[in-house]
């Protein structure tokens, strides 16, 4: 083809046609690889390859650190920007809870036996407690990672019981239905049992303040026998004592056998997601702020 034919089926200036074809000419047929001008590059194959090795065993270091760790004549910039040419995106990390031996194979065995439930689904009534806590000054920590890579233990969010204020707060849902937010109460210092105890949420205070004022008449209220509910709870203590056994024994609906440490197979708590999420939207205006845990709580039930 002539520069005329080629620029026309490329839609490019013939100029440019032909500055490409006497630059591949002149360098062998690239148009990469010609000499330029300015400094060589300091990176060679070796050096970025200890740099991700280290963000490879270590994804939660500063890039001051990772830069003294690997120690191979490259400034902060530069391995920032290996970072970047190998696909790493600083994020804060995902929360997932770590699978002790066998507990994949019961969440696959519980996959299994439930892989054509269609309908049964619709009856299923979802439970849990989430904790709602404020702080005006939450930081976040990010880490390195790769497109696909957000959920390997190493790169993950570790959780744990902060000195936050916060509240506790309880619901059920099923399809087109949900109970109205239950605030937990927290107990008294009467109440303890023992020194260890923190006075949280436990079966005897779960099943006279929850289940039975509000679960079973959730329940109780729809339209069909109780038999066909299945309830969807999971293995925390207060769901698994003799007074909740002995109240679902009455209401009549059965209990669903749940995998251990498996909150993300309960849609409920992508509703405290989004719950949480919007949230945060709306306290972070000043004027929305709250100062209580009586505030808070009011700011969570109108989300």
């Amino acid at each position: 083809m002539g520069y005329d034919k080629i620029s026309k089926l490329m839609n490019v200036p013939k100029s440019t046609v032909s500055t490409l074809i006497k630059k591949a000419e002149n360098h062998g047929d690239n148009t990469h690889d010609a000499c330029r001008a300015g400094r060589p590059t300091k990176i060679t194959d070796t050096k970025r390859q200890v740099v991700l090795n280290i963000i490879d065993a270590e994804p939660h270091l500063a890039l001051r650190d990772i830069t003294l760790k690997a120690n191979v004549g490259l400034g902060k910039d530069t391995i920032n920007k290996i970072f970047g040419e190998a696909d790493f995106k600083l994020k804060i990390p995902r929360k997932k809870p770590y699978w002790r031996k066998g507990q994949k194979d019961k969440r696959k065995v519980f996959a299994r036996m439930r892989r054509k439930w269609t309908r049964a689904w619709k009856w299923g009534v979802f439970v849990d407690e989430a904790t709602i806590e404020y702080d005006s000054k939450r930081v976040g920590r990010k880490v390195r990672l790769r497109a696909g890579k957000e959920r390997e233990e190493k790169r993950l969010k570790p959780s744990f019981t902060s000195g936050r204020t916060n509240i506790a707060v309880y619901a059920a849902m099923m399809r087109g239905r949900r109970t109205e937010l239950i605030v937990v109460r927290k107990r008294t210092e009467e109440e303890r049992t023992s020194k260890k105890n923190r006075l949280g949420l436990n079966a005897h205070q779960y099943a006279t303040e929850i289940h039975q004022l509000y679960i079973i008449l959730f329940i109780e209220g729809i339209n069909i026998a109780s038999e066909t509910i299945y309830m969807a709870a999971d293995n925390a203590s207060w769901h698994c004592g003799e007074e909740n056994k002995n109240l679902q024994k009455k209401c009549g609906n059965q209990r669903l056998a749940w995998p251990p440490n498996s909150p993300d197979l309960n849609p409920i708590e992508n509703a405290w997601t989004m719950l949480k999420k919007a949230l945060r939207k709306q306290v972070s205006r000043l004027e929305r702020r709250p100062h209580s845990a009586a505030e808070l709580f009011q700011e969570v039930n109108e989300e």
